[in-house]
């Protein structure tokens, strides 16, 4: 499952959070992926880009993403361009949920 929301920091910068929760061998495990800013805009295409990106440098199968946790915003959820629905054009069997992280865990996060 990834868990994503993107939200602005204390400095009006953009920032995407992703999140994944997998199982290894017998247990549920969670773990940041990344948080990086968005340069120009925060639309779903643009949100799917720089996953998608992340994915690729990384070899993570978008096949495997099952379930997608993210606000209700439209950029998320839009049934064409929304970022659900592009994961959705590459990992068909993936169910979206609703839910949020809250934006204060990004202004705690050091930019790399």
């Amino acid at each position: 499952m990834i868990q994503l929301d993107e939200s602005t920091d204390v400095s009006n910068l953009a920032i995407l959070l992703l999140l994944v929760r997998y199982i290894n061998v017998e247990s549920v495990e969670e773990e940041l992926l990344f948080y990086r800013p968005l340069k120009e805009r925060t639309t779903g295409a643009d949100i799917f880009k720089l996953t998608d990106e992340y994915f690729r440098e990384n070899s993570i199968n978008w096949t495997r993403c099952v379930r997608i946790c993210t606000d209700g915003a439209k950029s998320m959820t839009g049934c064409y361009a929304g970022f659900v629905a592009k994961v959705k054009s590459l990992a068909p069997k993936a169910a979206w949920t609703h839910c949020c992280i809250h934006s204060s865990f990004l202004n705690a996060c050091p930019m790399d």
